[in-house]
């Protein structure tokens, strides 16, 4: 367990001393309209407000970011809502609730959430890719294409290279222009439906494959349950552990898992110098990413128990069962069953980084106690 925290921690610092990057941890921090970051800017806390300059990279961790100013490089947002009037003269790239287009970006927007939307006065120079319950192009200008799938798009602004599109429901506005080809499948909608839909448009109805159709992602599914029961029975402390931290602090513990996501496939390119530590990394960054969806079931079942039905004392394997089943079936809707694995991978991941640290420091205390 020591030397697991021990080598993530080095490839923390090792990582982070490289960025150089300005670090602010706070309840709110606001960047004025007359103020300049020179480098990247690090948020972890609640609100943040940018109006100045940021000259690299904007990286965010947080409840909720409003950006007025200018980015000189790429946007990192992790967070339950944005909301983008500047310029971004690189790549945007979201995960969280809801995303709020309203500016320049000079290049491409790359998003998954509940809500995506590019309202009058966005411009995207590059291509859209996104993924959520709705999403909307309102009066905004994209020289690129759109690709990707929700449950519900609605298109009302010009799309100049086209649109491939797969989901629930499709709507045509008025506003609506593309130059490129427009491939939309469509799984709740009949033909009669669709209005205003473009001449050149080629649209496939279908119905999703049912699951016990796919025999491959059953064979992985109960691999993975297996895998998550032996957890829970070997791990009963740290499954109560990580239940527990993840119930009481879910954005300090994703905010941690997305950068654990983030730096340790970075830390084990720099280690390819050194084929076995580049190794051990790239296996150990493998094995915490498989089991991170096994210990989200097991923290959404001891939610549910507790939370929902109001259990003070629980079954752990019943808790896992529970919390597995509702994995299972919220996955198997589409673009939603992605979402909903990326918050749990962060959650858990980070809920588990967490007990790690806590056991280290629980063991360095003793040892100092037993000299």
């Amino acid at each position: 367990m020591k030397a697991f925290f021990k080598l993530i921690l080095v490839s923390m610092l090792v990582s982070t001393s490289l960025w150089g990057m300005q670090v602010q941890h706070a309840e709110t921090y606001s960047l004025q309209s007359a103020d300049t970051v020179r480098d990247d800017l690090l948020f972890f806390g609640n609100s943040l407000d940018v109006n100045g300059y940021v000259q690299s990279d904007v990286y965010f961790f947080g409840e909720e970011i409003r950006f007025t100013g200018h980015v000189g490089d790429d946007m990192l947002i992790f967070g339950r809502k944005a909301i983008l009037e500047g310029d971004v003269d690189g790549n945007v790239f979201f995960f969280g609730q809801i995303l709020e287009v309203k500016g320049n970006v000079h290049g491409s927007v790359r998003a998954m959430g509940q809500q995506i939307k590019l309202l009058p006065g966005s411009h995207i120079e590059g291509n859209v890719y996104a993924g959520g319950r709705t999403i909307v192009f309102d009066q905004t200008v994209v020289d690129g294409f759109f690709r990707g799938g929700a449950g519900e798009v609605i298109f009302n602004g010009t799309i100049a290279k086209g649109v491939d599109f797969e989901g629930g429901a499709v709507e045509f506005g008025q506003n609506f222009r593309t130059d490129g080809k427009v491939l939309l499948t469509v799984y709740k909608q009949k033909k009669n439906e669709i209005a205003n839909a473009p001449a050149n448009a080629e649209i496939t109805f279908k119905s999703p494959k049912p699951f016990y159709k796919r025999p491959i992602a059953m064979w992985l599914s109960i691999s993975a349950f297996v895998v998550g029961l032996l957890f829970v029975t070997i791990f009963p402390g740290v499954n109560w552990e990580m239940a527990t931290i993840a119930r009481t602090e879910p954005l300090k513990s994703s905010g941690i898992g997305a950068l654990f996501l983030l730096v340790f496939p970075v830390v084990a390119l720099l280690l390819i110098i050194i084929p076995p530590l580049a190794l051990i990394s790239g296996a150990l960054y493998l094995t915490v990413l498989y089991l991170s969806k096994m210990l989200g079931a097991s923290i959404l079942g001891q939610y549910i128990m507790g939370h929902w039905f109001k259990k003070e004392r629980f079954n752990r394997y019943v808790a896992y069962i529970l919390g597995f089943v509702v994995l299972l079936l919220l996955g198997a809707i589409p673009v939603v069953g992605f979402i909903v694995w990326v918050i749990v991978v962060m959650i858990s991941i980070g809920a588990l980084l967490q007990v790690v640290w806590q056991q280290y420091r629980k063991g360095a205390s003793e040892a100092i106690a037993t000299e």
